[in-house]
């Protein structure tokens, strides 16, 4: 199934017409519109809008319900990296000292082409790099590896593979507070 609307996607892209698809599955609704109708029985419409706007603010209990109790996780599918503003990483050449650094949770170990190949653990070791996002991961995808990787703050590199900076939990989570509209916080660095 996610092939087929993966195709149908991309069909639509490559057409750029104007599609009505019809489901009664709302993640299937979420992924592939650009508006969503959600009707109530009898085809009374309760709220016409984006997919963004129908998780963060949806129009009654009835839209609440169908959407789920996990619209903030959904909301984070919708959002990527590159929306958010990352934390400064510190890089360093791989195999120099980083005792004594002020934050040794923003230290990334880089080769000699600035791409990242380990980081500083909590014992003040080198440690492998662990997981690594890009800009077009989903910051659902974003906090499911920093939750694997003991919390610690994800890599992001850009399209050349380099350095952009750490994506921190705090940020993602600030991505989704209700009456922001799903703006992305800006961090102060810290």
């Amino acid at each position: 199934r996610e092939r087929l609307q993966n195709e149908f996607l991309r069909l639509q892209e490559d057409i750029r017409k104007t599609i009505v698809f019809v489901t009664h599955d709302i993640d299937e609704a979420i992924k592939m519109g650009d508006r969503i109708a959600i009707l109530r029985e009898g085809g009374v419409l309760v709220q016409f809008d984006t997919p963004e706007r129908i998780l963060a603010e949806p129009a009654d209990d009835f839209v609440a319900r169908f959407v789920g109790l996990d619209r903030g996780l959904k909301r984070l599918a919708l959002t990527n990296l590159s929306h958010l503003t990352l934390q400064a990483a510190e890089c360093l050449p791989d195999g120099t000292s980083a005792r004594g650094r002020a934050d040794p949770g923003r230290i990334v170990f880089v080769d000699d082409r600035g791409r990242p190949v380990g980081r500083l653990g909590a014992d003040g070791e080198p440690e492998p790099i662990g997981p690594i996002g890009d800009p077009n991961t989903s910051l659902r995808d974003a906090l499911s590896l920093i939750m694997s990787d003991g919390n610690r703050p994800l890599v992001v590199v850009d399209g050349d593979g380099m350095v952009a900076g750490l994506a921190k939990v705090e940020v993602i989570a600030g991505a989704l507070a209700v009456g922001n509209g799903g703006a992305t916080p800006h961090e102060d660095g810290a």
